[in-house]
């Protein structure tokens, strides 16, 4: 979810595909509210949440004030973790849970990765044990802003997931947030934030996938799009995240939309990303060898992109094939024909195709975002609630034919109201926390289907 959708007929091959990808920078960007929000309806029950000012998740240069709320202290990622604050800061956040010396070392790697594999014999055994292999059945999740847009009520959010059975929920994290300041700095604000996602969410009992991207502006970004210059450097992070959350965030994707990570969603090549999935997975393998490492999610089954990535080896580098299958047109219904088109569920056969015939039978396919929009206005066509709620359910049923598609990530769990009214209206709830029909929906899929 990084551009605006550019809606075009969209085939396989390597043209530039500006198709219905969604998305905004504002999930970075920081972004203050303060006072009283308005009263959260979940379930039939009014939550009304009194917050203080509190700043979204950021993808700035770290020039505007961290939030009230939260501390100003960082702390320097590959110093000791009980070590001496930093000069001139204050209130440094608690240390981390003891480590092991193996822990300690994963996370304070700095410079070139230190897994130096080439092809891993397999994915994780954790891939099994979590019942994500191919063969072992579908897993309908949700995609939470809970770094962002959703923080304010995080509480009362997760509560409405975890009523409707879900088991997972992926969360978009900014590492231009976590190290704002500069190289191995972490935010305070941000650090304790992401903790409190994480005990928050493994508190309802949810399996995380997390999504990390942007980079900060000290490696080189100059808009929310950018690839980093120093991959080594995002390895160095990944390491201290995965070490960090190990045992408890079972995967990690490595970006968001990578093939479409410029403005306009023009295509970027897989050789463009190869460096930024290699960086990112060797940060994992160190950090926690048992996470799992999804590739990130690409906008669509784009099977020439797939291709190129295969082409250059990049399978050595993640446990996990994650595409975006929005649908184009975006009123498309989900049985709609692949028809060459990159924006069709249907498309993912071909895409398997290309995994099978490089020995990747053994690795699945997520989609980690789908979905369709209900805005009642505005440049681009939607669905109504009612169709949101009927697609959602038959898709589940278009995606149970393919076994090697093993989780499903519905974008998104509640509407936004900082963009467009098309990129605003995927949620199963709207921005006032009422549900949608397709939250009983989703709720309904997860049970009749057995997908949760």
């Amino acid at each position: 979810m990084i551009q605006p959708k550019r809606t075009q007929n969209s085939t396989t091959d390597n043209t530039d595909h500006g198709g219905p990808t969604r998305g905004s920078a504002a999930r970075w960007r920081r972004r203050r509210t303060s006072g009283r929000v308005a009263g959260l309806s979940l379930a039939g029950t009014v939550v009304t949440l009194v917050v203080t000012a509190l700043v979204a998740a950021a993808c700035s240069s770290g020039n505007g004030a961290a939030p009230a709320t939260a501390p100003e202290s960082h702390r320097a990622i590959g110093a000791l973790q009980n070590g001496p604050a930093i000069p001139g800061q204050q209130n440094a956040p608690a240390a981390p849970p003891a480590q092991t010396p193996a822990q300690t070392a994963a996370s304070t790697t700095l410079g070139e990765p230190t897994w130096t594999g080439q092809q891993p014999a397999s994915p994780p055994s954790s891939l099994s044990e979590l019942n994500m292999a191919p063969g072992q059945g579908l897993h309908v999740g949700l995609t939470m802003f809970a770094a962002w847009r959703d923080w304010e009520r995080l509480a009362p959010l997760a509560n409405a997931a975890a009523s409707t059975g879900v088991k997972w929920i992926r969360v978009d994290i900014g590492w231009c947030s976590l190290e704002e300041r500069g190289p191995g700095i972490v935010s305070g604000w941000y650090q304790q934030r992401l903790d409190t996602i994480v005990d928050t969410l493994r508190g309802k009992g949810f399996n995380i996938l997390m999504t990390v991207g942007c980079t900060p502006t000290w490696d080189g970004q100059r808009t929310y799009h950018n690839f980093p210059n120093t991959p080594a450097q995002f390895q160095r992070a990944m390491g201290y995240l995965a070490n960090r959350y190990a045992g408890r965030v079972q995967a990690w994707e490595i970006w968001n939309e990578p093939d479409c990570t410029e403005p306009m969603c023009t295509k970027v090549t897989a050789d463009s990303y190869l460096p930024v999935l290699r960086a990112g997975f060797a940060g994992v393998r160190a950090g926690d060898p048992d996470a799992l490492v999804v590739s990130g999610g690409i906008s669509g089954n784009d099977v020439g992109w797939v291709l190129r990535l295969y082409e250059l080896g990049g399978n050595a580098y993640f446990d996990v094939l994650a595409t975006h299958p929005y649908i184009d047109p975006t009123t498309g219904a989900p049985e709609l024909p692949a028809a060459q088109n990159i924006y069709r569920i249907n498309q993912v056969a071909a895409v398997r195709q290309v995994m099978e015939q490089n020995g990747d039978a053994g690795k699945p396919i997520w989609f980690t975002e789908y979905g369709w929009s209900t805005p009642t206005g505005g440049d681009r066509p939607g669905v109504s609630e009612t169709v949101q709620a009927d697609y959602l359910r038959r898709s589940v049923a278009v995606m149970q034919q393919y076994s090697y598609v093993t989780a499903a990530f519905w974008f998104c769990l509640r509407d936004r109201d900082d963009s467009t009214p098309y990129e605003n209206s995927f949620g199963l709830l709207r921005v006032d926390g009422s549900q949608k029909p397709a939250f009983s929906a989703f709720a309904g899929a997860l049970s009749q289907f057995g997908v949760a």
